[in-house]
């Protein structure tokens, strides 16, 4: 038996896709995901974990490889890092975008990060969990609570 696959994205719901999955001549829906909000100035928790059971900010110096790519970020996007923790296999960030969306200066952050990991430690496939999470800081909430602060 041949299975074939097809994949046909149609815009259902302005701003979503849903895609229609066609596998060895049955149908079925995927779920659309729901798209991301992105305001120029606000404040946001952006946070992920590792997957794969890994812990990679355990490692020495893999710390200091995911700040620095962060800076570099910071530079070509605008990005301000107002606070920051890195835990053995996650991270959090309070930052404020700039004109860049945000989804772009994190892929990038991610998946610079990825491959670099990937290739020093020599394994293969995705390092983080899912996609990263990121959620507006409302009114007076301290953004990610157990944070450190920076001026950097």
């Amino acid at each position: 038996m041949e299975l074939t696959f097809e994949l046909l994205l149609e815009e259902s719901v302005p701003g979503t896709q849903v895609a229609e999955v066609w596998l060895g001549g049955e149908q079925g829906i995927a779920m659309p995901r729901r798209p991301r909000v992105f305001v120029e100035g606000l404040i946001y928790h952006v946070y992920n974990r590792a997957g794969r059971g890994e812990a990679p900010f355990k490692l020495e110096d893999e710390a200091d490889r995911f700040w620095s790519l962060l800076h570099e970020v910071k530079k070509r996007d605008g990005l301000a890092v107002l606070a920051w923790c890195i835990m053995p296999n996650h991270y959090h960030l309070a930052v404020r975008t700039a004109s860049v969306p945000l989804w772009r200066s994190i892929r990038f952050l991610q998946h610079a990060y990825t491959r670099g990991f990937n290739r020093r430690c020599k394994v293969l496939g995705p390092l983080w969990q899912a996609r990263y999470k990121a959620r507006p800081v409302q009114g007076t909430e301290t953004p990610c609570g157990a944070c450190l602060p920076t001026s950097t």
